[in-house]
């Protein structure tokens, strides 16, 4: 990436949670990656990888344990008062659930318009929410009625307009379409694409659906017990993958030709405990090429293959 370009940028993240009896839960343990303005980086893995948390972590919704978060030059953990509240204007954030995150108790109108109020924007503020409204292809009108009387890609519909109403820089997509039927998801992620195009927004897009972060994503980080294992653009990703774990999370999609075989078998197993890592590499426990490297020393993020694996550039070709 090229030096000034980043908008954001990650720096060696790490989140822990206690779980009592003096044991720590690292969600993310040295998280790092920059995303530039006006592209998309997909984040996938496993449910219990630390995809939402570091998207959360980001937003400073959940506190860090060490490392650096930085938007456009500022350190995000640093800010505190209108410095802060300046901050929450330029990054926002779409949550999974469409039927949890709108307040049962405001109206679709309220629920839009409370950042424009929060943050004073001048001006008519309910032409602003019919506004923002149609933007996200909702028909007009509806600014009296309550969440409930709408359906699941409506309500995420809804919520995506909440979190433009500030002309933010940076959204923060967490599985925004994995509550959704398979017939709303292409409309609401087209809607995002078309929203990007027009406004130059930033996005990272987290989430475990491979086929929908290949349409939408620019760059992908694969994520695995709270590290990132793998990183590039979602091309090379997808054709050549330089690490184990990626090659059997592609190997468990689907075909649509059912004669056609992958030399990759799907991933088996469960991911180990958090409270108890494997020494060495995380993924030797279910790796097919783990050797005895493997247990004795972690990979680091290769700058060629852009894999954390020691054998990343001897694995066998790639049949997609």
């Amino acid at each position: 990436m090229p030096e000034g370009s980043a908008l954001l940028e990650v720096e060696n993240l790490s989140v822990q949670f206690s779980v009592g009896g003096g044991k720590l839960v690292r969600a993310v343990d040295g998280v790092s990656f920059a995303v530039a303005k006006g592209e998309t980086l997909g984040i996938v893995g496993e449910s219990g990888c630390g995809k939402s948390t570091t998207g959360r972590a980001i937003l400073r919704l959940l506190p860090k344990a060490g490392g650096t978060v930085r938007f456009d030059g500022d350190d995000v953990h640093a800010l505190s008062g209108d410095a802060l509240k300046a901050l929450r204007r330029r990054v926002q954030m779409v949550f999974q659930d469409p039927y949890a995150s709108l307040s049962p108790r405001l109206t679709v109108g309220q629920l839009v318009r409370e950042p424009l109020e929060i943050h004073d924007i001048k001006g008519d503020k309910n032409t602003r929410v019919e506004e923002l409204l149609r933007s996200v292809g909702l028909p007009d009108g509806i600014a009296s009625r309550f969440p409930h009387a709408f359906s699941g890609g409506q309500r995420q519909r809804i919520g995506i307009a909440r979190a433009l109403a500030l002309n933010p820089e940076l959204i923060v997509l967490d599985e925004p379409v994995s509550a959704l039927d398979i017939s709303v998801r292409a409309q609401v992620v087209n809607l995002l694409m078309d929203l990007q195009q027009e406004r130059g927004i930033t996005y990272i897009f987290i989430g475990h659906d491979l086929a929908l972060i290949r349409h939408i994503a620019h760059r992908v980080a694969v994520m695995y017990l709270g590290r990132i294992v793998e990183m590039g653009t979602a091309e090379a990703i997808y054709s050549n993958p330089r690490h184990p774990y990626t090659r059997s999370l592609l190997a468990s999609v689907p075909l649509p030709d059912p004669t056609k075989r992958r030399n990759s078998a799907p991933l088996e197993g469960d991911p180990p405990s958090p409270l108890n890592i494997p020494t060495g590499c995380r993924f030797r426990t279910r790796c097919p090429f783990a050797q005895a490297i493997c247990t004795e020393k972690e990979p680091t993020l290769g700058l060629e293959s852009g894999a954390a694996c020691h054998f990343s550039q001897e694995l066998p070709v790639w049949n997609s």
